[in-house]
């Protein structure tokens, strides 16, 4: 009897530790009310799968997704780091009120390639709705800066959403937040202030270090002017307003935007530094090194400019060109 109950305690312990490696499934994620003030993360309810350089359509996903090794997401604003690899990330949301409801999933990072978002409903074609960096403003499924799909649930219905992430080194992140219309627009807000804060300071002291250039003719003035201003122009790049307002058809200069201005505040730091400190009349080696960093700067550069459209080649939407 003592061994009957201590082999069913063992069995007890082994379904409870063990069950989720065999039976992992994420729970649907439950939407009732569209108008709350706030965003909630779908993180708990979702999971993802590194298909590494395997390039899949939809069709060819959705047969080979029960061998795929899907995993939980971490946390609120995963970060999968540099890579080139592709994602295929899956949730489910289910609306169980009696009335349609309308939210904005927001995900990935504006400078982030393409991602692609697939809504299937029982009785209902698949929905593709198309984002990213590399196709033209106009052409999103939402139009932000950033990454936004609009979701509109129906009465009753549960919706089984996949999403491929493609970026061609950059930083993916995912805050899969889930927005009602009210929290969508309060959020919008928010960003436009801290943002114009942040981007109207780089301007102003861009501006003042001009001044000082004309005033009293010191090259250091111009050069510090223009690192400010690339800094900044990175920035816009990283938020998604280069592609929203100085590139909308995302070409060639939206493609190498991030390189260019990098780069080129990388050279005027460089350049600024060298006059600022007088290193040829501190130490000549010092001035020889900083001579070697500008030219090592100076090659990315000038190949990102007669090289156009190499971002192009490396990627057509997720297959090589």
């Amino acid at each position: 009897m003592n061994h009957l109950i201590k082999f069913c305690f063992l069995v007890l312990i082994t379904f409870f530790c063990f069950g989720d490696a065999f039976s992992y499934t994420t729970k649907p994620f439950e939407a009732k009310d569209q108008n709350a003030n706030h965003s909630v993360s779908l993180y708990n309810n979702a999971e993802i799968t590194n298909v590494g350089d395997s390039y899949y359509t939809f069709e060819e996903f959705l047969a080979k997704e029960n061998s795929l090794k899907f995993e939980a997401i971490e946390g609120t604003s995963t970060n999968l780091g540099f890579t080139k690899s592709k994602y295929w990330l899956r949730f489910t949301i289910k609306n169980i009120s009696e009335l349609p409801l309308l939210y904005y999933l927001e995900t990935g990072r504006p400078v982030t390639d393409i991602v692609d978002l697939y809504m299937l409903a029982e009785g209902e074609p698949v929905k593709k709705m198309k984002n990213g960096d590399i196709i033209p403003f106009s052409e999103k499924s939402f139009a932000h800066r950033k990454v936004i799909f609009p979701l509109n649930l129906e009465p009753n219905k549960t919706y089984k959403l996949y999403i491929n992430y493609i970026s061609d080194g950059e930083v993916i992140n995912l805050p899969l937040e889930l927005h009602t219309p009210t929290s969508m627009v309060l959020s919008t807000y928010q960003n436009q202030l801290f943002n114009g804060v942040f981007y109207g300071i780089i301007l102003l002291a861009s501006a003042i270090y001009l001044l000082f250039y004309f005033g009293i003719g010191n090259n250091s003035f111009l050069l510090y002017s223009v690192y400010v201003l690339s800094v900044g122009l990175l920035h816009l790049s990283l938020d998604g307003y280069f592609l929203q307002y100085i590139d909308p058809e995302s070409g060639w200069l939206n493609k190498n935007a991030i390189l260019i201005t990098a780069i080129f505040s990388a050279l005027a730091f460089g350049r600024y530094a060298q006059i600022y400190t007088n290193m040829k009349k501190v130490e000549q080696s010092i001035e020889q090194w900083t001579e070697y960093y500008v030219g090592c700067f100076s090659g990315p550069l000038t190949l990102s400019c007669f090289l156009s459209g190499w971002k192009g080649i490396l990627l057509s939407h997720g297959k090589p060109a």
